[in-house]
């Protein structure tokens, strides 16, 4: 397949002075998708699921480490029983928000319960009695996640909040000439475990399929229809996939 030929050959090449090598294994469950051993003697296994669990903001905010501040994130403020103060404030070039009444407060580097502690302390000393304040993040940016295989455009996509397949493979130009949209993995890791789920984009589409979440450092793979590039050759490709989606993070 050529799009994916050609992201793969580019990754490679970024990473290649990782020497990454191999494939983690995960417990082996009774699935088409289990591999056997490879040309070098490599078992490959993935556990292969129905589906993912839902998963709130929170879950994935508290996953990837986004319950700190940083320049250009939204501390939505909630000041009980004071509605002047309940506002959404956005974190300047400089790290700080300009609060009423008691002015600039360098807020990048915080977490939720730090600034929270700090308004109700900084309010409670001289403007409101009791403050029972509350402090929610809108970050930025949550994390990324990749889109490969029989699509127009592969590659490596930021997203700032939780999104849906049929949204990631618009992110990747949609399903190319050659696609077969009734089958496309999803690869994700949870406690330390590599998982693939099925989705069928065609049934979605239809209405006749939920639309599955997706989050940070999912790994999204369409079939292609001619079986050029196998799902089981991708996998292969996996570590060094995934080490992307880490490094572009930095």
């Amino acid at each position: 397949m050529r799009n994916f030929s050609v992201f793969i050959s580019m990754t490679t090449l970024f990473l290649s002075s990782l020497s990454l090598t191999g494939c983690a294994s995960v417990n082996q469950l009774n699935s088409p998708l289990s591999l056997n051993k490879d040309k070098n003697g490599i078992t490959q296994s993935e556990a292969y699921v129905a589906s993912f669990p839902e998963v709130t903001i929170e879950d994935v905010a508290l996953k990837v480490n986004r319950d700190v501040f940083k320049v250009g994130d939204t501390a939505n403020v909630k000041v009980y029983d004071v509605d002047n103060l309940s506002a959404p404030y956005i974190v300047d070039r400089f790290g700080d928000v300009n609060f009423p009444l008691i002015g600039s407060v360098k807020v990048a580097g915080m977490t939720t319960v730090d600034l929270q502690q700090a308004l109700t302390e900084k309010y409670g000393s001289k403007y409101l009695q009791n403050p029972n304040i509350n402090v929610q993040i809108e970050a930025q940016d949550l994390g990324r996640v990749v889109v490969d295989g029989a699509v127009n455009k592969p590659g490596v996509f930021d997203i700032n909040r939780i999104i849906r397949l049929s949204e990631a493979v618009a992110l990747a130009g949609g399903l190319d000439e050659d696609a077969n949209g009734s089958s496309i993995y999803i690869v994700r890791t949870i406690d330390g475990q590599r998982q693939v789920t099925e989705a069928n984009l065609k049934d979605i589409r239809k209405l006749g399929s939920p639309d599955p979440q997706i989050i940070p450092d999912d790994v999204i793979f369409v079939q292609d229809s001619a079986g050029r590039v196998l799902f089981r050759e991708f996998l292969r490709t996996l570590p060094i996939l995934n080490s992307a989606v880490i490094l572009s993070r930095l």
